[in-house]
């Protein structure tokens, strides 16, 4: 195994740890509070910034940093709510069991993380490195990113095939040849 692979599983091995440290209801509640926090600061941020103090500054400046209050406000807010919930499940005795799922749920991310690491290997000059081609399991991330083309941006796909048939070759390769 390269020293690639060895940090692919760091990678997922923590994901997991802090999946199951944290437990579900707070993975899956602060994934959803970041995506009501940004929501929130598209549709009130200029409008706290025009309210700041700064008329000397320019308008774009003045917009920007209603948009970071409002995303830090909210974020914060969200953090006491999910605080109260994460004390309830606890509370009721289902911390065993949410911990479980939220090992799992870090097991999910881990493999996300993985594949969008791939993703940049496999599309910048980074895919003819060594540390690359020798890994274990980099042969195993090329094909979870070929399931996912379906889902990329156009741009992408033009280049997909036969970047994909590139590296399901040099995969195949590196797998026949003897460790």
């Amino acid at each position: 195994m390269s020293a690639l692979d060895w940090v692919f599983i760091l990678i997922l091995v923590g994901s997991v740890l802090i999946g199951a440290m944290r437990g579900l209801v707070f993975e899956v509640l602060s994934l959803i509070s970041w995506v009501l926090a940004f929501f929130a600061a598209r549709l009130w941020g200029a409008q706290v910034g025009m309210w700041l103090p700064m008329q000397e500054m320019d308008e774009g400046v003045r917009i920007a940093a209603g948009l970071v209050i409002v995303f830090v406000a909210a974020i914060f807010a969200l953090g006491l709510v999910i605080r109260i919930i994460g004390k309830l499940v606890q509370i009721v005795g289902l911390r065993p069991f949410d911990r479980t799922l939220g090992a799992l749920f870090g097991a999910l991310r881990g493999v996300l993380l993985l594949v969008l690491i791939a993703l940049v290997f496999m599309l910048t000059s980074m895919r003819e490195s060594q540390i690359w081609n020798t890994s274990v399991f980099a042969p195993h991330l090329v094909s979870a990113v070929s399931v996912l083309r379906p889902w990329m941006p156009q741009e992408l796909g033009r280049h997909w095939s036969s970047l994909v048939d590139q590296l399901t070759e040099a995969g195949s390769r590196i797998a026949a040849e003897p460790r």
